[in-house]
């Protein structure tokens, strides 16, 4: 495997062998799929993160469906505990996403919803920050991450605040 990474329940997994996704649960492999924009890395968490040249793909870890494709390029992706935000952090910014848990089953129930960039009421853009993130970790709420300049910094309700220098 080129990469590997965690979902949630910590009994399941996936590896990236070349534009093929595997996911294994309890060591047993459960499912295989071929993005069709291509596998440049992979992420874990609540869903499971694709990036392609075209941008980031989020997966439901059970079914492998496509749940929202978003046209950015990130270098990492953070979950929070519970699953309802997810940190994307790209090149030069980072965006601070709601995850909508309720928009995929509603999307099952009523095909209609669904498009060819997935389910358009699945995530919430809650701010868009100019910054570079070098590491990061959710507590809570809050997002708390390393920039460019070596700052600890935190993010919590749309508010930064330096901690250290």
């Amino acid at each position: 495997a080129q990469e590997f990474i965690w979902s949630y329940d910590s009994s399941e997994y996936a590896i990236r062998d070349g534009n093929q996704v595997k996911i294994f649960k309890n060591f047993k492999e459960r499912k295989s799929f071929k993005p069709s924009f291509g596998t440049e890395n992979i992420y874990g968490g609540q869903l499971l993160g694709v990036r392609s040249v075209n941008g980031l793909a989020f997966y439901d870890w059970e079914t492998t469906d496509l749940i929202r494709r978003i046209e950015i390029t990130p270098k990492l992706v953070f979950w929070s505990e519970n699953g309802d935000q997810v940190c994307i952090a790209c090149e030069d910014s980072f965006y601070i996403l709601k995850y909508n848990t309720e928009a995929y089953p509603k999307a099952r129930e009523n095909p209609e919803l669904m498009t060819e960039d997935g389910i358009e009421d699945a995530f919430l853009v809650l701010n868009e920050i100019s910054e570079s993130v070098k590491t990061g970790i959710w507590a809570g709420d809050c997002f708390i991450y390393t920039n460019s300049l070596n700052r600890l910094n935190y993010y919590v309700g749309g508010e930064i605040c330096t901690i250290a220098h």
